[in-house]
């Protein structure tokens, strides 16, 4: 992949929706075609999951590499897609992930009440 290529790195592993996403970019129909082919998931933070669920969604969706913390998923991607299950927390990711100019997915509400 090069520079142009989207490199998306998700945050949350716990629900299936992070192996769901990464495996329609990572893998390639019958022909060896992808769906996306200038984009992969390329990076996972597990920040809401057990290692063991982690490594089986890693699996599961091709994902190349596991990191923590945050920080490191930088090195990685250059778009986020946010899956973690607790929505209170999606902003404080979010706006570290805007900050630096990227663009970001938020996968559930942006709120963990209604307050």
């Amino acid at each position: 992949m090069n520079n142009s290529e989207i490199r998306i790195g998700l945050i949350g592993s716990q629900s299936m929706h992070a192996w769901a996403f990464a495996k329609v970019c990572n893998e390639p129909d019958q022909n060896g075609n992808y769906r996306f082919p200038n984009a992969r998931v390329t990076a996972i933070y597990g920040v809401d999951d057990t290692p063991e669920h982690l490594r089986v969604t890693k699996e599961k969706g091709r994902i190349p590499c596991s990191v923590s913390p945050l920080e490191e998923l930088f090195e990685y991607c250059n778009a986020f897609m946010i899956l973690q299950r607790r929505g209170g927390e999606h902003m404080a990711f979010a706006e570290e992930i805007i900050k630096r100019g990227c663009p970001v997915f938020i996968d559930k509400p942006v709120c963990g009440t209604e307050e």
